[in-house]
């Protein structure tokens, strides 16, 4: 079993995400991380993790969205028959950035030239040239650097399309099962990180977007593999994007090997300092 417990790794500028240019992101091999779903293992990877404002105090029922632009000759083919590469607006770093693309169709006529940004996009679409077709499909495509792979290939294409006339890159998961909708995700401090949900691909409520909240069960001999085991968790007011790509079919008859972390990241800390360690345990990219 592999875990991948690490700091977060930023393209850092002023002590900021980089935003604005697609290769200054960090080249990652985003590992297979463990959990736990009524007693049977299941692995995932983690993405991008946004930050929500103090004032949330319920978590929110949807993830943020941003558009990917798919081109298209008409209105009815699938947003997989594309005349060109598709187009982004947003990338890691920009303010409002998400992993969740909600897809616009560009219905373009015969022989228009490559569109590399959306500024490009947006005045095709002022003249009439091209017509925008909003969906409701919402894809799970992480941005990330161009080098990056996953632990195992084979979960997801690796793909990309144009971000302000620059080469973009992301891993495409599909179409996010429920749309933009949002499930619990429980981190249990044990003092090591045991992660625990009560929804997997097949249920009627998964989707990778997950809400996240912290238990603190540092002092806790019980072996946690069950969200009927965790009590009054605290909401760590983010969100991030957690795939599960595998499900153990049969529930495990083995002592839980949780995801290792600090032992700082043991306490249940105050707010803001709970969301510094939340970001920890995840060792994926932060977006405000």
């Amino acid at each position: 079993m592999k875990f991948a417990i690490i700091t977060l790794t930023l393209a850092m500028v002023g002590g900021v995400l980089a935003a604005g240019d697609p290769t200054l992101l960090p080249n990652t091999t985003y590992e297979l991380l463990q959990g736990w779903e009524k007693g049977r293992k299941f692995w995932f990877y983690t993405f991008n993790v946004t930050q929500l404002p103090d004032s949330v105090t319920t978590p929110p029922a949807v993830a943020p969205t941003v558009p990917i632009y798919k081109f298209v000759r008409e209105a009815s083919d699938d947003y997989h028959n594309t005349t060109q590469a598709s187009v982004i607006d947003f990338i890691p770093g920009d303010v409002g950035y998400s992993d969740l693309w909600q897809v616009v169709k560009v219905v373009v006529p015969a022989n228009l030239p490559v569109v590399t940004s959306y500024d490009s996009l947006a005045m095709l679409v002022a003249n009439k040239t091209v017509t925008l077709v909003e969906t409701q499909t919402y894809v799970n495509c992480p941005v990330v650097g161009a080098n990056s792979t996953l632990g195992n290939p084979d979960d997801a294409v690796f793909t990309g399309g144009y971000y302000k006339g620059f080469n973009a890159s992301w891993f495409d998961f599909g179409p996010n099962p429920n749309g933009n909708m949002t499930a619990p995700l429980y981190h249990v401090l044990t003092p090591t990180v045991v992660p625990i949900t009560d929804s997997v691909p097949g249920d009627s409520d998964y989707t990778a977007f997950w809400n996240i909240f912290i238990y603190n069960a540092s002092t806790s001999t019980t072996n946690f593999t069950s969200v009927s085991q965790i009590p009054n968790p605290t909401y760590a007011k983010v969100i991030a994007n957690c795939p599960i790509v595998k499900i153990d079919a049969a529930v495990a008859t083995t002592t839980p090997t949780p995801t290792p972390t600090s032992s700082s990241a043991a306490a249940l800390l105050p707010s803001g300092l709970l969301t510094i360690t939340v970001m920890m345990i995840l060792g994926m990219t932060l977006n405000f």
